[in-house]
């Protein structure tokens, strides 16, 4: 659902793909002050709302029709085939699969389809929030509830009257069976009759909880906003959190983004990919990290980032990659609660961004070695530079003690240290110097991932504060 603001005159469009929104569109010549998705933003709820339902395997057909055949009569995306191979045996697998979006967080094929048949009594469709209800079916008829609403004269312009059957596209009974199914709660709620045409009376139960959409109106919707509208970028700091950390983000996953864009609408929609597989909370941490730094702390997201990483580290921590947990101590340098969070945070930024300059210059400037090196490093044993010498290995305990003092410090503060400790986790879980050392040190091939003595701890501290 795209739900519309419309104006002169003024009106909230609840629109419901495939449902003659072309034609309401035209009717208001296409004046469209906003879009919102799977909600109806608070300050437009002042405005009348109305929806068009239509029957729903009419308006299953129709869809897969448009996708794949186009609809010659108009002008758009869709005037040509956009899926040719599209076919209601797919379309069934698409609308049930739980792994494709529908709600425009993020944008392809599959998912655009899904997004035109999702059942309409979807909470994503907003449909209880309408005023009044008028069916494509009665179009004409129905219109008078706009004329009087509104005061329109002349007749509703009709706009891509092709219809969604015809001999290229009948179900077969399997799949007529697989329809109903899938749209039970249409047409028991919206008055449809599976086997007639008979309509009753639109049903529908009452809202009883904002749909997740609504919870972050910003990111849903088509607004744009640089630094100076920051304070819109965010959801409320007091909002309810269960919903982002119950929530996975689904889609066609991607790697790191590293860019920037002005529009921060944007760019959470582009840091989005690397999120896929992970919760919503996490999402949303990654965004209010960004709004502190856009607004050096000036600005929203740090009350939302101290309740997220306080509330929730026990999910957080594991969920973010180490590019997000370097992140966090950042930010928490900057704006830590107390000095001891402050510094907790400093010691595994140290820590993963010394790590990095080293991978990054083994990366730049020295080739590839054969594995495990077939000198013996002790015979490295020497000054370095300004009395440094090179790690002893096999006796070496400078990778044990450094852990064991982060560890130690980390008990001070669970939330910032939890953040830290997955970073000590995590540099020995990859390829790393750490892991490396540790590995010729131990002379073993299975590689402890960290040292005893600070698995010990770090499991006390779970054990207290979890």
């Amino acid at each position: 659902m795209t739900c519309m603001l419309l104006e002169k005159p003024d009106a909230v469009f609840i629109h419901i793909p495939k449902c003659a929104g072309t034609s309401i569109r035209a009717l208001w010549d296409y004046r469209i002050k906003g879009r919102a998705f799977g909600h109806v933003p608070k300050d437009w709820r002042d405005k009348p709302a109305f929806a068009v339902i239509r029957e729903p395997r009419s308006r299953f057909l129709s869809a897969v029709r448009m996708f794949k055949f186009g609809n010659s009569d108009h002008e758009s995306y869709y005037q040509r085939p956009v899926w040719p191979e599209l076919t209601i045996e797919i379309a069934l697998k698409v609308l049930q699969d739980d792994k494709i979006p529908f709600d425009r967080a993020q944008r392809n094929l599959e998912g655009n389809f899904k997004h035109h048949i999702i059942a309409q009594t979807h909470p994503y469709n907003c449909l209880d929030q309408a005023d009044f209800i008028l069916r494509q079916e009665n179009l004409t008829q129905d219109f008078d509830k706009l004329r009087q609403r509104f005061g329109f004269t002349g007749t509703l312009p009709h706009v891509r009257k092709a219809e969604a059957v015809s001999n290229k596209l009948l179900p077969t009974e399997a799949e007529t069976r697989q329809i109903k199914a899938a749209f039970h709660e249409d047409y028991a709620q919206l008055g449809y009759n599976p086997d007639s045409h008979e309509t009753g009376p639109v049903a529908l139960p009452p809202a009883s909880t904002p749909t997740f959409w609504s919870l972050w109106p910003f990111f849903f919707s088509d607004q744009r906003a640089a630094i100076k509208r920051a304070g819109i970028v965010l959801p409320e700091e007091d909002v309810d959190l269960i919903p982002f950390a119950e929530r996975k983000i689904t889609g066609q996953s991607g790697g790191t983004w590293p860019g920037r864009e002005r529009d921060l609408n944007k760019h959470f929609h582009r840091l989005l990919p690397e999120f896929i597989g992970r919760s919503w909370l996490s999402f949303l941490l990654a965004c209010c990290i960004v709004t502190i730094r856009r607004t050096q702390g000036n600005g929203p997201g740090i009350v939302l980032f101290h309740r997220i990483i306080t509330e929730h580290y026990h999910q957080i921590c594991p969920d973010l990659n180490t590019r997000w947990l370097v992140s966090v101590c950042d930010t928490l340098v900057d704006h830590g609660t107390n000095p001891t969070q402050r510094a907790i945070g400093l010691s595994g930024s140290l820590l993963a961004n010394t790590v990095k300059l080293s991978e990054t210059e083994r990366r730049l400037f020295y080739p590839k070695r054969p594995w495990p090196p077939k000198a013996h490093a002790n015979k490295l044993n020497n000054p370095m530079f300004d009395g440094v010498i090179a790690f002893w290995l096999g006796k070496g305990d400078m990778i044990r003690n450094l852990f064991d003092r982060i560890g130690t410090i980390s008990e001070d503060d669970p939330v910032a240290g939890s953040f830290v400790a997955e970073i000590m986790m995590r540099m020995m879980q990859h390829d790393t110097v750490f892991r490396r050392i540790s590995e010729i040190s131990n002379n073993s091939k299975a590689l402890p991932l960290v040292d005893e003595r600070v698995r010990k701890k770090l499991e006390r501290i779970a054990q207290r504060w979890l």
